[in-house]
């Protein structure tokens, strides 16, 4: 009964210890989300921006 309670408080430990690195984890993954759409935009509007240079070159 003993070892039974010891090696349930152990796994409930280590379940609380990952729980609390998968939630930091989360947060670590929101943030690179939001960098990586950010880096879209503005990868995009470069994008945007060469087309419209290239464009403005072809016709004058």
């Amino acid at each position: 009964m003993t070892d039974e309670l010891v090696g349930a408080i152990l796994v409930r430990q280590e379940v609380r210890k990952l729980t609390e690195k998968l939630d930091e984890l989360s947060k670590q993954n929101s943030v690179l989300q939001r960098r990586l759409l950010w880096l879209t935009v503005v990868t995009t509007a470069l994008a945007f921006i060469q087309t419209i240079v290239v464009l403005i070159q072809i016709f004058s």
